[in-house]
């Protein structure tokens, strides 16, 4: 059986278990470019006659659903929720637009890290956290602790809101697994 899906452009390699017997794994190639083009992926399935279906576990950020772009809004929506400033002069709350927010997940793995860069890159901010940018380590963490926490119970309200749509062809992969091995 072989499936494909398309997979985040950030992401090279997953592999997912189904049952104690059946071992899906899937490979993107590497030479192509990060950039907005979607890579397609070969999924191979070997299943004993007898098993059945306990598990499919997908190990890879971006291959149920297209999330980067609503990590991105949940970043900016901490940002805006805690009136995120970089510098005096900044009007508005600080705001990762979409071409920005691609090179920094590009470079910059995980929450914290993103930040952390960031902040040390364009000046530690004020906000409702601290009405002056923090000058030690001890604020500074607080203020990457608490946006971070924010941030993802917010991206947790968006997955639960039954707004968001699984990527092509991601239903129909689990229904082949689940006939591949019943």
């Amino acid at each position: 059986m072989a499936c494909t899906i398309p997979l985040s452009p950030s992401s090279s390699s997953c592999s997912f278990l189904l049952s104690h017997t059946t071992i899906f794994r899937f490979r993107s190639p590497r030479h192509l470019s990060t950039s907005s083009s979607r890579r397609r992926l070969s999924v191979s399935v070997s299943a004993s006659s007898s098993s059945s279906l306990q598990a499919l576990i997908f190990d890879c950020d971006g291959v149920i659903l297209e999330s980067e772009h609503l990590h991105r809004q949940a970043y900016n929506e901490a940002f805006e929720h805690f009136n995120v400033r970089c510098s005096s002069s900044a009007s508005q709350p600080l705001n990762w637009d979409l071409h920005f927010y691609d090179q920094l997940q590009n470079q910059i793995g995980g929450g914290k890290p993103k930040m952390r860069w960031y902040f040390k890159e364009n000046g530690w901010p004020s906000s409702t956290i601290f009405e002056k940018p923090p000058e030690d380590d001890e604020g500074r963490a607080k203020i990457i602790d608490t946006l971070q926490d924010w941030k993802t119970e917010r991206y947790k309200e968006i997955i639960k809101s039954g707004t968001v749509e699984p990527r092509p062809g991601v239903l129909r992969l689990m229904d082949e697994a689940k006939a591949a091995v019943s």
